[in-house]
């Protein structure tokens, strides 16, 4: 595949893409500078939506031992993807809903969920 030649043939480059097909999960697996998240997680749902959503995802996949990062983009108003890494390198990153209709700062618990973001590393 084009793809994982391209990866490969550049290691001082990090790759990432996101999919919600099972076959593709594995497409980079064993490659370093590479990563696929998950949009659907196994046995638990997929990997966006409001705040108690995304904390309780975040709680389970933690009690799993995974690598996991909840996405600043909804918190941090100077958060950009080109200054973060996680998607090229969590196991699982979940992502605060954002729409039109659904706003994170109202939430009852958007406070907690933004002291949980903040004090990931």
């Amino acid at each position: 595949m084009a793809w994982k030649r391209i990866v490969t043939e550049n290691k001082n480059f990090l790759f990432w893409t996101y999919t919600k097909v099972k076959e593709c999960e594995s497409l980079f697996d064993g490659i370093d500078n590479a990563n696929i998240v998950k949009s659907v997680i196994n046995g638990i749902g997929v990997n966006y939506g409001h705040c108690d959503y995304i904390m309780n995802t975040y709680n389970k996949l933690k009690a799993m031992n995974a690598s996991v990062y909840i996405c600043r983009c909804g918190i941090d108003k100077n958060q950009h993807c080109e200054n973060c890494k996680h998607c090229a390198t969590a196991d699982f990153v979940l992502f605060i809903e954002h729409s039109t209709a659904y706003k994170a700062e109202k939430d009852p618990l958007y406070e907690e969920l933004k002291a949980l973001i903040n004090s990931q590393k």
